[in-house]
């Protein structure tokens, strides 16, 4: 899974698109929380996420799995 930004520049997502479609099984989720727009998921010294702010991807990820099936769930 190739993961980015919702917000991230068109021609940057693309790149990510041309790059799974070269191989199998390989997904571009592009709607990942944007953690640098929100104070409460990233450090305010550098930007990374923060503790809250890797659990918020997990959590876009996880969901992202589960509804377009690509871990079974049951």
């Amino acid at each position: 899974i190739l993961m980015t930004f919702s917000d991230t520049d068109k021609k940057y997502k693309q790149l990510l698109v041309d790059a799974a479609q070269k191989r199998k099984k390989t997904y571009v989720f592009d709607q990942v929380t944007n953690t640098y727009e929100i104070n409460q998921y990233h450090f305010l010294t550098d930007w990374h996420p923060n503790q809250k702010g890797h659990q918020k991807i997990a959590e876009d990820v996880f969901e992202y799995l589960i509804k377009n099936k690509i871990i079974p769930c049951n």
